[in-house]
């Protein structure tokens, strides 16, 4: 609630910006005065899109009303409730990517192979960078994996924190096998991946 009463408090007063990412997508995001993250819009392939999108939610971010719901928005969504990475082999030659890219900081893991297991973004500072991959390996050891379903049919897993808040989205997959395996290899690689800084 009080995440939700930020937003409206900046959402005339703070800074609504149209980013491009390293993927080349578009997003918007909104900023406190104090340059704190608290909306970040989902990515388009034109700046254009991006711009309808962040116009839309501040049409609507002030007229919306809150609605409390006695079970996650995502239930329905939930096609494997729970993820026993315990069984993941524990495997090196991983890597935390930290990037610096138009002014912000990002993180790619990635395993042995180059493929990207999980990313975040969004950081005005490395210092918040590399807190963020610390705050990642705290919720991979102590919270729980689930697989969802999307709208358009694709699979991601999600991590949720030992208290039940979602941590993490993982990217998607076109089945729940390639999802499951994700969440395995992130299992594999988190612990023991080393953090490089891409110049």
């Amino acid at each position: 609630m009080k995440a939700i009463d930020a937003v409206k408090r900046n959402v005339e007063d703070g800074e609504i910006r149209i980013i491009k990412d390293k993927r080349g997508l578009y997003k918007f995001k909104l900023t406190s005065k104090n340059y704190r993250v608290l909306a970040l819009g989902s990515s388009y392939s034109t700046e254009k899109s991006a711009v309808r999108s962040s116009e839309s939610f501040k049409n609507f971010a002030l007229k919306a009303t809150t609605v409390e719901i006695d079970t996650p928005a995502d239930q329905d969504n939930i096609v494997e409730p729970y993820i026993d990475i315990t069984i993941a082999d524990v495997k090196t030659g991983g890597k935390y990517i930290v990037e610096k890219y138009d002014g912000e900081f990002s993180w790619d893991l990635k395993a042995s192979n180059g493929q990207i297991l999980c990313q975040a973004e969004g950081y005005t500072s490395k210092s918040g960078a590399l807190s963020s991959i610390e705050s990642f390996k705290k919720n991979v050891e102590t919270g729980t994996f689930k697989i969802l379903k999307d709208k358009n049919g694709n699979f991601h897993y999600n991590i949720y924190t030992a208290s039940g808040r979602l941590a993490t989205i993982g990217e998607s997959y076109n089945s729940k096998q390639l999802a499951e395996s994700a969440a395995l290899s992130v299992a594999s690689y988190f612990k023991d991946a080393e953090i490089e800084e891409k110049k």
